[in-house]
């Protein structure tokens, strides 16, 4: 832990972000404010619209306003876009495929959460988008702790996930992760995600939604869409599939969905 303290020498989230997570505090907060001071970014703003306008949520019409996002996709969705969109910048230039990576386990998370009639399956998609949030901290914040941990996994040729636990004794990309959403106020849902994506046994208190996202991932890591640190698929937790009544042949087709959204899917247009 003593390491991941080291954190706090990361920059700050950008102004908007921050009064964003302020004002989840106060009382009789309008969705006119909100969309006010989102949009006083422009930055953010657009990227928050280029996501919301992406195959991840599929609305008929395009959104053209952060008011008319908070109002279909709702509040915790769009604060969670904002924060992705925070640190889009970090993902790129942490680790080369990063980015990608995340979007495409947002994406699959996404139709994972559609085919069980999850009712949220937009925080779905954020919660894949989130879930290597830590490994933004270790490649950019900490980086003598991220070369040591490639290292690790080069000589082992293992994960990433294992040789990082090697060289932090026994913390991960996911605790490093957890720690920060605890520090930028995440909703709890979105905090079990990251910190629990690889096991989604050990969440208290969303389990279902951390098994969506942790489907996602290993599907996304089996597809070899980006990447995330190595090339091994992650192994699927046994109780995952039944937590979310899916079965082993449910799998291919729902693989194939996927497959086929990311291949309409311009990674391009997210370069932000």
């Amino acid at each position: 832990m003593k390491r991941v303290g080291m954190v706090g020498t990361l920059p700050t989230l950008p102004g908007v972000a921050r009064k964003l997570i302020a004002m989840v505090e106060e009382d009789h907060v309008s969705v006119q404010e909100i969309g006010r001071l989102i949009a006083s970014d422009q930055v953010i703003s657009a990227r928050v619209l280029k996501i919301v306008n992406s195959a991840f949520y599929g609305f008929p019409g395009r959104i053209s306003t952060i008011r008319h996002a908070l109002v279909l996709v709702g509040f915790n969705v769009v604060k969670g876009l904002v924060l992705s969109a925070s640190v889009v910048d970090m993902m790129t230039k942490g680790m080369s495929g990063l980015w990608e990576h995340s979007l495409g386990v947002a994406l699959a998370s996404a139709c994972v959460a559609r085919r069980i009639n999850e009712p949220d399956p937009e925080e779905a998609a954020v919660a894949g988008l989130l879930h290597d949030l830590g490994k933004v901290i270790l490649s950019v914040g900490l980086t003598d702790v991220f070369a040591e941990a490639t290292a690790e996994r080069d000589k082992r040729r293992s994960s990433l996930f294992e040789a990082e636990r090697a060289v932090m004794g026994g913390l991960s990309h996911a605790d490093v992760g957890a720690w920060l959403a605890r520090e930028w106020n995440l909703p709890v849902r979105l905090r079990e995600a990251i910190e629990h994506h690889h096991a989604p046994s050990h969440a208290r208190f969303e389990p279902r939604l951390v098994s969506i996202v942790h489907v996602g991932n290993a599907i996304i890591h089996g597809l070899d869409f980006g990447f995330a640190g190595d090339r091994l698929v992650p192994p699927l937790e046994m109780s995952a599939l039944p937590r979310l009544g899916l079965t082993w042949p449910d799998l291919p087709p729902l693989i194939d969905t996927i497959e086929r959204m990311l291949e309409a899917t311009d990674v391009s247009d997210f370069a932000l």
